[in-house]
């Protein structure tokens, strides 16, 4: 990560802009392992654009719930269907896709809203409902509870606050259901669904990225072990030439035919799984993930003469022949699924290359194209583009792709910044330019409180100005203390060369708020009583965040600490420890952010 510009300022509370989550869109970040397609750097507009189509083409809100619509088109019926496969992929895509211009927190809410409306007895969402109706198609289906639960952890990190977060309480209670429903215990594999456990199984359920973060939050079970036996299932059912799996087959890997067109078909379920395999090399680096995708990458870079777009077919039996030689249309679905497997390796690369320039050209769609196409083109392209990231694990950024530079140092104007519950002053603008198209992100993070916020841009011209503003309507900061000191940087995440030292300045913000005079009030008396300090003043408020101080007569602060007041009657107490600082008189200061100080001053105190 190249750091465009820094500022320290010392503020009372800082007012902001409108807030995204911790990872804005575009992250285009480097995988641990693997690769993303080195030249999409510059077409995550193109990712905007197929997920704003996506978006608009199939997610439907009713209130609190929201849901994905099977088709855009087609029939009436079409429309009104929703698969929990849907729910699961725009998570997923959701989750992905935060900023403060997409704003998808809310989005993501309501899919899980309804999942969580449309439970069967076991706790997970039936597959088919109707609209805003019931179920049409009862049980569970596996592939959808895995990814709700896979992208319910990463809001945990997009969105959550630790341990206590709604997110990861979710998650929790979605992977015990699967193991306890979706999990053959006895052979390590998992069903096609909490209601199917005697039928066959689906290779392309196999996400063994979400299994290996699951084992990360839920070690009482052995998802390790499901994950390893996975991949044992995939090579025993791959073509030994091909690599191309099944999609449906046994538990010993045997094909078979479940509801696809004949058995040993390489078809629209099997597509998935050249993806999910990819994702678990990229995350995790698991070997034998390398070693199912690159084998059928490496089949069809050769089949297709480098061009993955070549592959008109709407699929393959196991052994490479064609299913349908008829269709004659691009199908970015099949084509866009086996580009994800080149990730793994330098030799395929260009062949994922070509496969998401494809995509980014966007779908031929008519009236008859469906949720499925679309959710999984816009997952290609995130993934391909190195905005699949896992949160759970450090992420990382290229140097090379982009050579934007700081043109102007960062500058701050009217430098005194406002305290929470003050209007803040109208105006205060961060600015810098930027020598070419890029994407920044403004960070802030205090010293004190260790609250940290990520701001994103949109992309800008060459040659342009940064100018962010902060005023009455934007949302304040209520997390950093009162007076702490907050880091102010503008990063080019997505590559830019450093700028030149001189670039980076420090600017120190007045202590409060615009046209508030410090005002000294006597505090009607103190009481400590261990560790808790009361202070008694009509002026104080509890819930407020106050700095309490002890200072010498001289003015000098001995000790500080940033508290919230607890309201009690006559006044607030502290959780502080009384304090034994010497001889002499001092004081006793209960500071806000608006210009407030409650002084009373301390008996002697021994050492």
């Amino acid at each position: 990560m190249k750091r465009l510009a820094t500022a320290c300022l010392s503020i009372a509370t800082l007012s902001a802009f409108a807030m995204a989550g911790n990872y804005p869109f575009p992250q285009n970040a480097n995988y641990i392992y693997g690769n993303r397609v080195p030249y999409s750097i510059t077409d995550s507009a193109k990712v905007q654009q197929q997920y704003q189509m996506w978006l608009n083409s199939f997610y439907r809100e009713n209130g609190s719930q929201a849901r994905i619509q099977w088709t855009w088109g087609g029939t009436q019926a079409d429309s009104n269907t929703t698969v929990s496969e849907g729910i699961g992929y725009g998570m997923l895509i959701l989750v992905y896709m935060d900023n403060p211009k997409n704003s998808t927190q809310s989005k993501f809410d309501k899919l899980l809203a309804y999942y969580n409306a449309h439970l069967d007895g076991n706790g997970l969402m039936h597959w088919k409902i109707s609209g805003w109706g019931g179920a049409t198609g009862t049980g569970g289906a596996t592939d959808a509870d895995l990814d709700v639960a896979l992208a319910l952890l990463q809001a945990s990190k997009q969105w959550g606050d630790g341990a206590s977060d709604k997110y990861i309480t979710a998650a929790k209670t979605v992977i015990a259901k699967l193991w306890q429903f979706d999990v053959n215990t006895g052979g390590n594999y998992l069903y096609s669904g909490d209601q199917w456990q005697n039928g066959p199984l689906n290779p392309s359920y196999f996400s063994t990225a979400a299994m290996k973060l699951f084992a990360k939050v839920d070690n009482s079970h052995a998802w390790a072990s499901v994950a390893t036996n996975s991949y044992a299932i995939i090579k025993k059912n791959r073509n030994a030439s091909t690599g191309l799996v099944s999609d449906w087959c046994d538990a010993s890997g045997n094909p078979q035919q479940g509801n696809a067109k004949e058995p040993g078909l390489f078809g629209y379920d099997a597509i998935r799984t050249p993806m999910r395999m990819a994702l678990a090399y990229l995350w995790y680096g698991d070997a034998d993930a390398k070693d199912i995708a690159l084998k059928m990458a490496t089949w069809a870079n050769t089949k297709s003469s480098g061009d993955p777009n070549k592959l008109y077919l709407d699929g393959y039996r196991q052994d490479g022949t064609p299913y349908n030689s008829n269709n004659s249309n691009a199908n970015t679905t099949m084509s866009g699924g086996l580009a994800t497997a080149g990730l793994v390796d330098a030799s395929t690369l260009g062949f994922a290359g070509k496969g998401y320039t494809g995509i980014a050209k966007g779908f031929i769609g008519d009236q008859d194209d469906n949720y499925y196409n679309y959710s999984l083109g816009t997952l290609y392209m995130l993934m391909m583009t190195g905005n699949m990231p896992n949160f759970w694990d450090p992420i990382t950024h290229a140097s090379t792709d982009t050579n934007a530079t700081l043109l102007d140092p960062l500058t701050v104007t009217n430098t005194t910044v406002s305290a929470p519950g003050v209007t803040p002053v109208v105006g205060t603008t961060i600015n810098a330019r930027l020598s070419k198209k890029a994407y920044w992100k403004l960070t802030l993070k205090g010293a004190t409180s260790g609250a940290t916020y990520f701001i994103s841009s949109t992309a800008v011209g060459g040659d342009s100005l940064i100018s962010l503003t902060w005023d009455a309507s934007m949302k304040k900061l209520t997390a950093f203390k009162p007076l702490e000191t907050v880091t102010i940087s503008i990063d080019n995440v997505w590559n830019a060369v450093a700028p030149p030292a001189a670039s980076i300045k420090t600017i120190t913000i007045g202590p409060n708020p615009t046209g508030i005079q410090d005002r000294f009030v006597k505090a009607g008396g103190l009481l400590w009583n261990g560790s808790v300090l009361r202070v008694n003043s009509a002026e104080l408020i509890g819930d407020q965040d106050y700095e309490v101080r002890v200072l010498d007569m001289t003015g000098r602060v001995l000790r500080s600490e940033h508290q919230t007041a607890r309201g009690v009657e006559g006044g607030v107490e502290f959780s502080m420890a009384r304090p034994s600082v010497g001889s002499g008189l001092q004081l006793l200061e209960v500071r806000s952010a608006t210009g407030l100080r409650v002084q009373s001053v301390l008996p002697l105190l021994a050492r």
